[in-house]
């Protein structure tokens, strides 16, 4: 178990990527330090995802979702 620990501990960051669970769009840092959404073509290997949603759907789907 300590070399577990140990091992996590000592590997660097991974990069944590958001997509809309409706469009699957992407959300990516642009040059100027804005997020933007954007149609990306898989995943380029990146194994951790979480899912949001994104401006667009939220609003397409405002009359559907019960916000508290």
């Amino acid at each position: 178990m300590v070399n577990l620990q140990k091992e996590r501990s000592e590997t660097k960051p991974r990069t944590m990527v958001v997509v809309c669970a409706w469009c699957h769009r992407q959300r990516v840092m642009g040059p100027d330090l804005n997020l933007y959404w954007i149609e990306v073509e898989g995943r380029q290997g990146t194994t951790h995802v979480t899912h949001t949603i994104c401006p667009t759907c939220k609003t397409k789907m405002s009359g559907q979702l019960k916000v508290d």
